[in-house]
């Protein structure tokens, strides 16, 4: 009987945790798909940051994507490409005083205008 209660409250534990952690990592597939619809688009090449960042806006908008702050996100030039970098961290609570820290980072290159 206690076995049974041990492997109970063992399959109640990850059950819980596979439920808390999966919305984040599905948001996190998101980003990735909107960083890299900005990776493929035919004229990003000739955006400007600022009309980077309002593309990626638009996109966070459409998926419903609110838990990354567009501050997040950094472009810099290197060489010939313009690298655009998000990098967020989640905090999932889980039960009590635990939670569940993830950190994400995404980058995409971009060819820059000459």
């Amino acid at each position: 009987m206690w076995g049974m209660l041990m492997i109970s409250l063992m399959v109640v534990f990850f059950a819980l945790l596979l439920f808390k952690l999966i919305p984040p990592y599905l948001q996190d597939l998101k980003v990735k798909t909107a960083l890299d619809s900005i990776e493929q688009q035919a004229g990003s090449s000739g955006m400007s940051n600022s009309e980077i960042i309002v593309a990626l806006r638009k996109r966070f908008d459409i998926d419903d994507i609110e838990h990354i702050d567009l501050s997040d996100v950094t472009i810099e030039r290197r060489g010939v490409f313009k690298v655009i970098n998000i990098e967020y961290e989640a905090v999932v609570h889980l039960v009590l005083n635990i939670s569940a820290l993830m950190e994400f980072n995404h980058s995409a290159e971009i060819p820059a205008a000459q």
